[in-house]
């Protein structure tokens, strides 16, 4: 049954009942598809169960003032939220590569790498397997494997340099960036 906004007639409102009812009936089974029941008049009234969105739906322009548009961008349901000025952001999916050496893109873009080794040089250059879109924004390292003072000596999209105090060490590294 579908929904017809041509009823009621308001010059047939005596005859337009059976109408009614299933124009109500439409309704519930449109709202019924991912919001509590019209029925529940509870603390749940009014609420969705879930969103459910159809695959590549790109908005046509930015949303209003003070508003913002949730859809999925592709096929792969790649969730995006746009606000009033029409930036997009992916707001799903936590991107994780990992290991001894990996990665992990966070919601809103921040990207954490991380990785492991053994100095060869002091300084020594750590490139990293994918650089960092926009900007590195810190990096810290650790000796892994004794006392050893080390620091960060350079850092950028694509590396980091490490200093020691003393001689070649063991090291653990975590970088933040966008």
């Amino acid at each position: 049954m579908a929904y017809d906004k041509t009823e009621p007639h308001d010059d047939d409102l005596g005859v337009s009942r059976g109408k009614l009812v299933n124009n109500f009936d439409a309704i519930e089974t449109y709202i019924a598809k991912d919001h509590v029941s019209f029925d529940d008049n509870g603390a749940n009234a009014g609420l969705h169960q879930q969103v459910t969105f159809e695959d590549e739906h790109t908005p046509a322009g930015a949303p209003g003032a003070n508003q913002g548009i949730m859809y999925v961008e592709s096929t792969e349901a790649i969730l995006k939220f746009m606000n009033s000025t029409g930036t997009a952001q992916t707001i799903t999916g936590w991107s994780v590569t990992a290991g001894s050496q990996g990665s992990m893109t966070l919601p809103g873009g921040i990207i954490v790498k991380w990785g492991n080794g053994a100095m060869t040089a002091n300084p020594h250059g750590v490139t990293f397997g994918t650089q960092f879109p926009t900007v590195c924004y810190t990096a810290v390292v650790s000796n892994s494997g004794g006392s050893v003072s080390l620091g960060i000596y350079s850092k950028s999209k694509t590396a980091i340099s490490i200093k020691s105090a003393s001689g070649n060490v063991a090291y653990s590294y975590i970088v933040i960036g966008k």
